[in-house]
């Protein structure tokens, strides 16, 4: 799967890779975990997750809580992770 598949096509994301990738050379999955963070960092208190089952008795059961993403980038040293980051 190539990482470009994975980019909206319109929105903040593909924005943001335009924009980062005149400024470094830092593999595209490191973006992701940048521009993720961003989005995290942005939407934390705003963003909830909504968790909905159907039990066996036919009823829904739904819970909503509240939205964080941890981001952990890991990769060989000098590989541009900081970079990345930095630019986040």
């Amino acid at each position: 799967m190539k990482v470009e598949s994975l980019i909206p096509a319109g929105g903040f994301f593909p924005e943001y890779f335009t924009w980062v990738r005149r400024l470094t050379d830092a593999p595209e999955p490191y973006h992701i975990a940048s521009a993720l963070s961003i989005m995290s960092a942005t939407c934390s208190r705003w963003a909830e997750g909504r968790f909905e089952v159907q039990s066996l008795d036919g009823t829904t059961l739904s819970s909503v809580y509240p939205t964080s993403l941890w981001v952990l980038v890991v990769g060989p040293s000098g590989d541009r992770k900081s970079t990345s980051m930095d630019y986040a």
